[in-house]
């Protein structure tokens, strides 16, 4: 990986998973378990304000508590408490952020102002907006599994050196147990949700020198 955004984007040295459930089966612990279940080679970080310690590990009440740089944060948070967190990694200067959460430019002309907010602020902190909508970012190389797709909770993911960017977080699921059955892998798979600020293009061009990908 030759870019330093390229690296916080799908090979982060440290990450911080924001809102993390407490209940294993909730939507929002996925993250955490697929990026323990598939061996990620970074350190994770997790957020939660409400308590010390989220499925085994410690919390922390925000990403600027955390003693240590963080290259990619995924809040996992309901709408309304989106841009508050985001406020948060702008501060704590984090290159990557994806968002989960829906509520914003699908839903009409509040929710359009609401995304139109979080977008002039990761620009001018100079930050990577991946969604809102988006069910997260997955790497097979390193373990980086930070998604809630439950496609991924396959014990070994097929790996390759193609990358997947598509709007629909569905679909990075259906296309890893449709390669799998036919021995096709991915090296890695964004969704972009409604691409509020980074598009195709700004991802593409963002992995174009990933050594490890040689089409889209």
């Amino acid at each position: 990986m030759k870019t330093n955004l390229g690296q916080a984007l799908v090979a982060p040295k440290s990450i911080a998973l924001i809102g993390v459930s407490g209940d294993p089966k909730k939507l929002s612990a996925r993250p955490l378990q697929f990026c323990q279940q598939h061996g990620f080679n970074g350190k994770i970080y997790i957020v939660n304000p409400r308590r010390d310690e989220v499925l085994g590990e410690k919390a922390y009440a925000s990403v600027s508590a955390i003693p240590d740089k963080v290259d990619h944060a995924y809040i996992l948070l309901g709408t309304d408490l989106v841009e508050a967190a985001l406020d948060d990694c702008i501060a704590a200067g984090v290159k990557v952020v994806s968002v989960l959460a829906d509520g914003f430019a699908e839903t009409g002309s509040q929710g359009q102002a609401r995304q139109a907010r979080l977008v002039a602020k990761a620009d001018a902190a100079d930050i990577m907006l991946i969604g809102p909508n988006s069910m997260g970012v997955v790497n097979t190389n390193n373990g980086f599994v930070c998604t809630t797709n439950a496609a991924f909770k396959l014990d070994q993911l097929p790996q390759g050196r193609l990358a997947v960017l598509s709007h629909s977080g569905s679909l990075i699921g259906t296309l890893v147990s449709r390669g799998q059955a036919r021995n096709i892998g991915f090296a890695a798979l964004v969704s972009l949700g409604n691409e509020a600020q980074s598009c195709v293009g700004t991802l593409g061009l963002t992995l174009v020198e990933d050594d490890s990908i040689d089409g889209f």
